[in-house]
């Protein structure tokens, strides 16, 4: 993955799993942080489910769909900066093209009044 100011920010591999009806993206930072996710199309509810979970043990459960050439899955979890406060997260994936996707991580501890950018940036297929 590159930032927005195209610098690499980190390495992500992703498979599918689980006889193809799973997603699992392992993430390393270029600062050594390590996440990993597994994330699942739900055909009864109609709805992406996404399970992810980073190496401090945070945990963050989101759920959205695919719309307008758009993938949006929004979560909340308590703040692990500030006790009773509530933190949603909305990532938004956007294809650029069959290669590269853009990726908008964004955080909001007011509910959604305003948001703040956790990560952006773009990841491309290594071929």
């Amino acid at each position: 993955m590159t930032g927005a100011d195209g610098k690499p920010t980190g390495h992500n591999t992703i498979a599918g799993v689980v006889n193809g009806c799973a997603l699992q993206e392992n993430w390393t930072s270029v600062k050594g942080g390590r996440a990993t996710s597994v994330s699942i199309y739900d055909a009864a509810s109609r709805r992406w489910h996404q399970t992810w979970v980073d190496d401090s043990g945070g945990l963050l459960l989101l759920e959205g769909e695919f719309r307008d050439g758009k993938m949006v899955l929004v979560g909340r979890r308590p703040s692990q900066k500030s006790k009773g406060t509530m933190i949603i997260h909305r990532i938004t994936w956007t294809s650029l093209d069959p290669d590269r996707v853009h990726q908008l991580w964004e955080a909001s501890g007011n509910e959604g009044r305003t948001w703040t950018t956790v990560i952006e940036g773009t990841l491309i297929r290594k071929k």
